[in-house]
């Protein structure tokens, strides 16, 4: 049987993962900080990314905006033109 431990940092902070699932999950890392290097020494590439972060936080405001008026949270900011 596998052995579980408890996982110290991150966003799975508190689960239970098993040794495998500690393997697989520090090899994905791996892949995503290699696949970042990549990204960072391309600058056409980091410059689109960037781009394109800018609208992907702007489209996540506007949805949290009207969750917010949804939950009466608060009143509808005034929108400037």
């Amino acid at each position: 049987m596998a052995q579980i431990q408890e996982v110290p940092t991150g966003g799975t902070k508190g689960m239970k993962l098993t040794a495998e699932d500690r393997r697989w999950r520090e090899e994905d890392d791996v892949r995503t900080l290699a696949e970042a290097k990549i990204i960072e020494d391309d600058p056409k590439r980091l410059a689109a990314a960037r781009k394109r972060a800018v609208a992907m936080a702007k489209e996540q405001e506007e949805k949290a905006e009207a969750t917010r008026e949804v939950a009466n949270f608060r009143k509808p900011m005034d929108k400037k033109k």
